[in-house]
């Protein structure tokens, strides 16, 4: 057989230390010991969701990309088909501008 460990678990768990006296182990066992670093908070959930918005950089560069996008199907096409995509897009721009607003608003109002 092999050698008995210097810990050894009992059966709700606790580490109780093989060699020494019962008292000591009782004792031991009993009295609370100190974290060696202290804890981190967590962050709420709604802290976690503030950091979910896309940087004004990359949403800059979607666009742009959109826009060449379009003008390259314009120059293919040659129809006023764009013009109305141009429109939608823009719509749905500022509809997207106004709702992350909003967002925004009631976050820093709450």
């Amino acid at each position: 057989m092999g050698k008995k460990s210097a810990i050894q678990k009992s059966a709700k768990g606790d580490l109780i230390p093989t060699p020494g006296p019962l008292d000591q182990q009782i004792e031991g066992a009993s009295i609370a010991k100190a974290r060696s670093a202290d804890r981190e908070k967590r962050k709420r959930k709604s802290e976690q969701k503030s950091d979910e918005y896309i940087p004004s950089t990359l949403s800059e560069k979607i666009i742009l990309e959109a826009k060449k996008q379009l003008y390259d199907i314009d120059k293919e096409d040659g129809t006023g088909e764009v013009e109305d995509i141009k429109r939608y897009f823009l719509l749905q721009y500022v509809l997207l501008f106004m709702f992350c607003f909003l967002l925004t608003f009631l976050h820093f109002t709450d």
